[in-house]
Parts: C-alpha cells; sequence; structure tokens
C-alpha cells in the first residue's frame, strides 16, 4: 500500500490494530482529528472477514486511513509491529481498536509536541463499549 502522506509533515502516527470489531473501529477513528499532521494505520490482524471489508476499506481510504490486513493472524502485539514499519511521525500513538480518545486528548499531544523526552503517559479511563458509560 502506497504512504498517504509524506515524513516531513508527520507529527503523530496512530497505530491502531483490528480485529474483527469494525463498528467499534468507527468509533475510534471519530475520536481521531482528520489532520494533515496525524498519520493513522489500521493493521487488521487477519480477521476472518478482513479481506471482504470493502466498504470499511473504502471508508477508511476517503478518512486517508492506511489500511494494512496481516498475512497471518499474530495477535496485537504482531499488528502494532507491521503498522511501525510504516509510521512516520515524530511521535507514535498507540491505540486498540475498541479505544477512543477524550475531546481535550489532541490538545495535550500538540502540547507535547516539541517535548524532548521520550514517553509520555496519559491517564485513561474505563468505559462500556455498548454506551460508553463510564465504570
Amino acid at each position: 500500500m502506497e504512504t498517504i502522506v509524506s515524513a516531513s509533515e508527520v507529527s503523530f502516527s496512530v497505530i491502531i490494530p483490528h480485529y474483527n470489531i469494525p463498528d467499534l473501529l468507527a468509533r475510534c477513528l471519530d475520536s481521531i482529528p482528520q489532520r494533515d499532521d496525524v498519520q493513522v494505520i489500521v493493521v487488521d490482524d487477519h480477521s476472518p472477514d478482513g479481506e471482504n471489508y470493502p466498504q470499511m476499506i473504502q471508508s477508511l481510504r476517503k478518512r486517508n486511513v492506511e489500511f494494512i490486513y496481516a498475512p497471518r493472524h499474530g495477535g496485537a502485539g504482531y499488528a502494532r509491529n507491521l503498522g511501525l514499519e510504516r509510521a512516520l511521525g515524530k511521535w507514535l500513538i498507540f491505540a486498540d481498536a475498541d479505544d477512543f480518545f477524550s475531546e481535550d486528548a489532541w490538545d495535550v499531544f500538540d502540547a507535547n509536541l516539541d517535548n524532548k523526552i521520550d514517553v509520555v503517559y496519559f491517564g485513561f479511563f474505563d468505559v462500556f463499549s455498548d454506551d460508553q458509560a463510564p465504570r
């Protein structure tokens, strides 16, 4: 697959392993802003119908999301490593397909863009996937 953005333009590469939950993946993607400096890579970990996701793949391409269909099922770590091979960003952000970003997450990411440290940890909160209600 061709790279959608050039390395000089990318501040953040978001790598999302996915396995057979396209609805939750859509929610995750909806929480990521469509910006020129944000590269989004979805790696499908060889979902049973992954090759037959034409509507999902078409939707991802419209959003400038790179879609990789893993050649074998290897787990989330394997999928993340495939995404790393394509990552161009100064910062890497890992999210699972059933995760989503809070409204202010990207403000925090932007505030840390020029930070000279190697790793930035952020807090999280749990929600039920069906209704997003806090636990």
